[in-house]
């Protein structure tokens, strides 16, 4: 894997489990069950589109002030991604620094739709900040406890704890993906659909036009759980 490969991975993988920390913090921390997780997932999907949407036709630093709007001063935009250990060289200086970007994207859009959806106003925006890097904290401790497949079985679990649903668990690959993609169109919904969005991970790309109704690309490949998940 290249340079740059390994970026648009560090990224994915870093939103994907931002996304899955802020979600379970809701269910955990704040009461929200399966209906209002459910809604607040119709209002991320239809908030990310309109962003990437502004990202197509104005390019990336209109999204950033679309999503800085939407919070209106809330609640900080950044969402610093909690590390084991301090990055050793420039390369990891470089892939901590887009993983903190991807973590503030997924951040900025999940508190827009906590805005709109639930009425959060700066106090709970703030703790569930919080709440969700702790989950990342104590994700870091489980994969280093348990690893890979241990820690993404525990998530799993959680998931479906707060949304009363079975998940599936699909690998990062292209076929894995299109299947999914094809089983998720007869169901109409996915429960808590939490994906990582490449295109808005990647802070000079625009997503083509064509894809805008695919904004998050890739579901928990990279995901791990906590020990306060319970």
């Amino acid at each position: 894997m290249d340079f740059a490969e390994k970026m648009d991975e560090t990224r994915s993988s870093v939103a994907q489990i931002t996304c899955w920390c802020i979600a379970i913090a809701l269910h955990q921390e704040h009461g929200v069950g399966a209906k209002r997780l459910n809604r607040l997932t119709d209002k991320l999907d239809e908030l990310q589109e309109q962003n990437t949407r502004t990202m197509t036709r104005e390019g990336t630093r209109a999204a950033d002030r679309e999503r800085a709007a939407w919070i209106g001063g809330k609640v900080p935009l950044e969402f610093p991604v909690p590390v084991m250990r301090a990055p050793k060289n420039r390369k990891e200086r470089q892939y901590r620094m887009a993983g903190n970007e991807a973590a503030g994207i997924a951040w900025q859009l999940y508190a827009a739709a906590c805005i709109e959806v639930l009425g959060f106003g700066p106090e709970r925006l703030g703790r569930l900040r919080e709440e969700a890097r702790d989950n990342y904290r104590q994700v870091n401790g489980w994969a280093a406890d348990g690893g890979m497949e241990y820690a993404l079985t525990q998530l799993k679990r959680c998931a479906e704890l707060a949304l009363r649903e079975k998940l599936r668990i699909v690998d990062d690959d292209p076929a894995g993906w299109n299947e999914w993609k094809a089983e998720l169109h007869q169901e109409k919904k996915l429960a808590l659909r939490v994906k990582a969005s490449e295109a808005l991970a990647a802070p000079h790309a625009a997503p083509p036009a064509d894809k805008q109704s695919e904004i998050f690309a890739r579901c928990m490949a990279e995901t791990l759980a906590s020990r306060r998940m319970r």
